[in-house]
């Protein structure tokens, strides 16, 4: 979700995927000199804040699958998710992350068919308050935590 603010109360999933809000992306650009890798802003109408807002009961869900290939139900499918995957929050403003709320990263696992087991890493969690827009620093952006 890329947007100049928001609040988020609600769930986002993609296991073992990578989940970016807030209005600073990391983007890949093609250049003459190849694929260079820079930050691209959003800037809200009229000078208004652009902070992030991660409510209590939300949670962005990034983390690795778990399967048992003994069980009937066993997916080999999963076996591509088992490693955790990235939830990125990064904002020219204020980011908050409200009591209640989860950020999940976690590795998941597989029983293989011989029950031998098989484990993923854990993912990466980025979390950036006030980050610098254009030479400029908000000095007024605050990381709050469990608040």
């Amino acid at each position: 979700m890329r947007a100049d603010a928001g609040t988020l109360a609600a769930g986002l999933t993609a296991h073992g995927g990578t989940i970016r809000v807030g209005n600073v992306l990391r983007q890949s650009q093609g250049s003459s000199a190849g694929v260079l890798t820079g930050d691209e802003w959003l800037t809200a109408p009229g000078g208004a804040k652009t902070g992030v807002t991660l409510q209590g009961g939300a949670k962005l869900d990034a983390s690795g699958r778990y399967t048992d290939l003994r069980a009937a139900d066993g997916d080999a499918r999963l076996m591509a998710w088992l490693d955790g995957g990235t939830v990125s929050i990064r904002s020219t403003d204020s980011v908050t992350l409200r009591k209640g709320s989860t950020i999940d990263v976690s590795s998941g696992a597989a029983v293989q068919g011989d029950g031998s087991t098989a484990g993923g890493k854990g993912g990466t969690v980025q979390v950036g308050a006030g980050i610098v827009f254009q030479n400029l620093t908000n000095r007024g952006a605050v990381l709050t935590m469990d608040a």
